[in-house]
């Protein structure tokens, strides 16, 4: 599965990252029927040379506004992905923070007030005498203040796939299930990008 990722993303000129997170999109898609939500993801807080150095927890998370069409097809999903991330990384310099009082949104001390799922995906180094193959690690987070997030780790030799959800909201089983979709949905879309979301397979 790791080598069709790679080889699906280099035929629609987009990076890892950018396919799995549009996979992600349907899959969020097809299991709440909502075809506009927002997603999150981190970014370094780096941009400045002058905290290259610094030590210390400078992620600042963006949102990513996802669109859904039932009649688009996984091409089409991924160049609109491919162009929201590409936006929203070109102001990754705006601290959330400061974004708020802005937006003039609602504070929900137990939800957090742009979105409620997140995605990333990070390069790892190899672990050594350890082949790393598409696990799926579920880490379960009482009350958090995400519904669900997925982690992908890239070794280059492989994706590993850690998911987080809130056990407030989702058994370890429907969590399990919806991982078998987010595989499904994956093999599904590096065989034919142009298949249409509403055909895309849940399991």
């Amino acid at each position: 599965q790791s080598q069709g990722i790679r080889e699906a993303a280099k035929q629609l000129g987009v990076t890892p990252f950018v396919l799995c997170f549009a996979a992600y999109q349907v899959l969020l898609y097809r299991y709440s029927g909502q075809t506009q939500f927002n997603i999150g993801t981190p970014t370094s807080g780096r941009l400045n040379q002058d905290y290259l150095r610094t030590i210390g927890y400078l992620v600042n998370p963006v949102v990513l506004a996802c669109e859904c069409s039932p009649n688009a097809t996984f091409a089409e999903t991924v160049e609109q992905a491919k162009q929201v991330s590409r936006s929203a990384l070109e102001h990754q310099q705006w601290p959330l923070s400061q974004l708020m009082p802005m937006l003039d949104v609602q504070r929900d001390p137990s939800r957090n007030p742009l979105f409620q799922h997140l995605f990333a995906l990070t390069h790892v180094q190899a672990q050594k005498n350890q082949k790393l193959i598409e696990e799926t690690y579920l880490s379960e987070q009482r009350g958090a203040a995400l519904d669900i997030s997925l982690i992908v780790l890239d070794d280059r030799n492989g994706f590993t796939g850690e998911w987080r959800y809130n056990t407030d909201l989702y058994q370890q089983n429907t969590a399990l299930t919806m991982i078998e979709a987010y595989k499904a949905i994956v093999d599904a879309v590096c065989a034919n990008p142009n298949a249409a979301l509403k055909s895309l397979p849940l399991m």
